[in-house]
């Protein structure tokens, strides 16, 4: 039976560990970034869209008879 050895160098899974705990430490503020960036778009596309007060707005336009 023949043996043989394998070697592997696992250096660069350390670093990927590593680079991954980072990326879990700044996860919160991660998201709490983008929720703060969506809510303003989405704010200043509100208020794009809001009709501004008109002389006719809120009043009722039916006449009857």
């Amino acid at each position: 039976m023949a043996s043989s050895k394998i070697e592997v160098q696992i250096d660069g899974l350390k670093d990927f560990q590593k680079l991954l705990q980072e990326m879990k430490a700044e996860e919160e503020r991660f998201m709490t970034e983008t929720i703060k960036e969506l809510a303003a778009r989405l704010l200043r596309k509100v208020i794009k869209r809001t009709p501004v007060s008109s002389p006719n707005f809120g009043k009722c336009n039916i006449q009857e008879g």
